[in-house]
């Protein structure tokens, strides 16, 4: 059964939970050197005013294998440039940093509008096409997407106690940095309603059922928990001087 627990907060921002840097576990890097990332799209240096949302997936590996070997099979197997996720949370409860944050990642899934301003743009070349490329790639659903993946395969169990405790304080974490709303942090699965044809645009590829049946149930009651109010934001009216009552991740018992 799962059960939620009661979390004290206030207007004080949430702690940065502990990330173990990329040049830390990524031996793939020169002298740690940040991948240049060819061809991927950058956003621009303020990042508040571009992040809008967080993608929650499971690495569907059955045997839970880390970040190297899911940045080893996005090279290798899905052909990306580079990890496609942002942050890889371990079943211990680790969190791994993965692409740059200022990297439109690659794990939301894409839009016929998007795909096709790209192929316009490519095709018309010129001197200004890279503007082109990037001003068509804001209809991704990626971009604007910070894409944060629980290790494991969840189809049939929900994900270990220290692994969604890690979730939650990195999201609670990121919705107060870039001010994200609780609405918009959905499962890979939400994709594409929430961040394709709720904004009037067409998915393409194939669907989703990440990040799997059983932990797409834990994740709805998970982000009910989640508190509205952007963490770190002192609540409207008479009680927002003081320390308000919330709800934290749900824990299975």
């Amino acid at each position: 059964m799962l059960w939620l627990t009661l979390l004290v907060l206030g207007a004080a921002a949430p702690p940065t939970p502990p990330i173990v840097a990329r040049a830390d576990w990524d031996d793939t890097l020169a002298e740690g050197t940040p991948p240049a990332l060819p061809g991927v799209t950058r956003y621009p240096p303020n990042l508040a005013a571009v992040l809008d949302g967080i993608v929650v997936h499971h690495s569907d590996f059955v045997d839970a294998k880390g970040p190297a070997a899911i940045l080893a099979y996005h090279l290798e197997v899905s052909g990306f440039a580079d990890i496609g996720y942002h942050f890889v949370i371990g079943q211990d409860g680790t969190i791994y940093e993965g692409r740059a944050l200022d990297a439109v990642g690659a794990h939301a899934g894409q839009s016929t509008e998007a795909n096709r301003g790209v192929r316009d743009a490519r095709r018309r070349g010129g001197a200004d096409q890279a503007a082109h490329v990037d001003r068509a790639r804001a209809f991704d659903p990626d971009y604007g997407a910070i894409g944060i993946v629980l290790d494991g395969y969840y189809a049939d169990q929900t994900p270990p106690r220290a692994q969604r405790r890690a979730l939650t304080d990195l999201v609670q974490h990121l919705r107060h940095r870039y001010r994200i709303a609780r609405d918009a942090v959905i499962a890979h699965r939400e994709v594409k309603q929430r961040r394709v044809e709720d904004r009037g645009l067409h998915f393409t590829g194939p669907t989703s059922v990440c990040p799997g049946d059983a932990g797409y149930r834990w994740f709805l009651l998970w982000r009910g928990a989640l508190p509205r109010a952007v963490p770190g934001t002192p609540r409207p009216g008479p009680t927002s001087t003081g320390a308000a009552g919330g709800v934290d991740a749900p824990r299975r018992h």
